[in-house]
């Protein structure tokens, strides 16, 4: 009997061998077919063709509930091609796994935010961009999409603090898009010291603003200072000649 045992010692451990490599091989093939596909797909996207990309991706996360970059694109996919819902489901699903590393979990908030943005939910989206301002990595595109959403809902004094938060960090200026602000706010405002205060804010931000400018000019008109008027509306030609035509008449009135 010992001596049976120790015979089949070594075809035991043969066919555990054989067993690991045909396993391994498998997963291997498996591997090698996703990568197959996963490429398949990302030559769709290049060729422009979504439709087919979307079946390709769609049946890679059916087969691989686990991968964190298909959802991703499949999300943004569908995003793509107006179907809103389906993403904002695929994204959300996709962030409440607790397995995500904190980068993942980043980028699916990230495109979730996205969809709310594309659904128009502002306060969800918003919700979700506040929170990624404390990612270094995707600070700049929460403040930008902060600010679209602020210029959405007519939030013009959050609109100009986050783009001054982002022309801090971006280095790239905002001054011309502040100015406008300025007189959006002027222009909301009834009382006529805020408004001119306004106005003379969004040309210390952006002095080539006529806008501002044209409606100083209006605001000295009602108050029946002409001569301030005439300035300012001189001001206009010199800055932006496109506005020429909506001085000539406000002008000629001061001048009479």
């Amino acid at each position: 009997m010992m001596e049976l045992l120790w015979l089949l010692l070594p075809v035991a451990a043969a066919s555990g061998w054989w067993v690991g490599r045909r396993e391994q091989a498998g997963r291997q093939n498996g591997a090698t077919a996703r990568n197959a596909d996963y490429f398949k797909g990302l030559n769709y996207l290049i060729e422009d063709k979504p439709d087919q990309a979307i079946e390709v991706f769609t049946r890679m996360a059916d087969v691989d509930q686990n991968t964190a970059e298909i959802h991703l694109t499949l999300g943004n996919l569908f995003r793509r091609r107006g179907e809103v819902d389906r993403a904002i489901h695929i994204h959300g699903s996709l962030m409440a796994r607790p397995t995500l590393t904190v980068e993942q979990r980043s980028r699916a908030m990230l495109e979730l935010g996205e969809d709310y943005l594309r659904a128009g939910l502002f306060d969800r989206a918003e919700a979700l961009f506040r929170e990624l301002l404390e990612q270094p990595d995707h600070t700049e595109i929460a403040l930008s999409r902060l600010i679209y959403i602020f210029q959405q809902e007519k939030d013009w004094l959050q609109a100009i603090a986050y783009c001054d938060r982002l022309e801090q960090i971006g280095g790239e200026s905002k001054r011309r898009e502040t100015a406008h602000f300025c007189c959006e706010l002027a222009e909301e405002s009834s009382q006529e010291t805020i408004a001119r205060n306004r106005l003379l804010e969004a040309l210390a931000r952006d002095p080539q603003c006529a806008r501002a400018n044209l409606l100083l000019g209006r605001l000295a008109m009602r108050a029946g200072d002409h001569e301030a008027a005439i300035a300012a509306f001189q001001a206009v030609e010199r800055q932006d000649r496109g506005y020429f035509p909506e001085v000539i008449a406000p002008l000629s009135q001061c001048y009479s």
